[in-house]
């Protein structure tokens, strides 16, 4: 029962919106609509385009920054790796040492 009313429905609202989209008036006053508001935001279209040109420049800085610390971070930690494992080596050549010492004394 409720498929046959959905089908009925969605039926008659079709066809309700093609009568619409059909009708010449209209479309002629949605044509004067949009140019209306569009003379009338010509400035705040002009404001918007600025707006997203910035905000675009901005995250593109921002995607920039990011990319560039993540490299840095990178290399940071690679050379901390390598410190340590030198650190490490230079550990077990003094301990080496310590045991040739005390096999000497």
């Amino acid at each position: 029962m409720f498929m046959l009313w959905s089908y009925h429905h969605q039926h008659q609202k079709q066809q309700w919106a093609h009568k619409v989209t059909h009708n010449k008036l209209v479309s002629k006053y949605s044509w004067y609509l949009q140019m209306y508001f569009f003379k009338a935001d010509q400035s705040a279209v002009l404001a918007a385009c600025f707006w997203e040109l910035l905000r675009e420049a901005r995250h593109q800085r921002h995607q920039r920054e990011q990319n560039e610390m993540d490299v840095q971070f990178t290399t940071q930690r690679t050379l901390l790796l390598q410190f340590q494992e030198e650190r490490n080596n230079l550990e077990e050549q003094l301990q080496t040492a310590y045991k040739q010492i005390d096999n000497i004394s």
